[in-house]
């Protein structure tokens, strides 16, 4: 899910503007593999006791903030995100560990016709 404030300096006429922003993601445990019937939970929403848990790709909990900074008459966007804020431990599709928090700094010109 997302969450976005913007807020655009019309007073000043600048026409600057700010978007601060956050995002949340979830993904459920799920297997690496496909387990054997016999092994498998009767219970969708429950992990099996029986499987060995590096077939298991865990629970998982995301949350991202940042915020862009517009300057119209430079015409440059100054980007500055934090990712995995919380530091919690994310793996990709095949268990391979994500990095932990870590920051990003993005500036970008736009060339346009006068």
């Amino acid at each position: 899910s997302n969450v976005s404030l913007s807020y655009s300096d019309m007073l000043r006429k600048s026409r600057d503007k700010i978007n601060i922003y956050t995002t949340y993601g979830m993904t459920e445990h799920y297997y690496l593999e496909s387990p054997p019937t016999a092994m498998q939970s009767s219970n969708i929403f429950e992990k099996s006791k029986k499987i060995n848990s590096d077939l298991i790709i865990p629970t998982q909990h995301v949350i991202d903030v940042g915020s862009t900074y517009t300057f119209q008459k430079l015409h440059l966007d100054v980007n500055a995100e934090i990712n995995n804020l919380l530091d919690k431990k994310l793996y990709d599709r095949f268990r391979v560990q994500k990095p932990g928090r870590n920051f990003r700094i993005k500036v970008s010109y736009r060339f346009t016709k006068q």
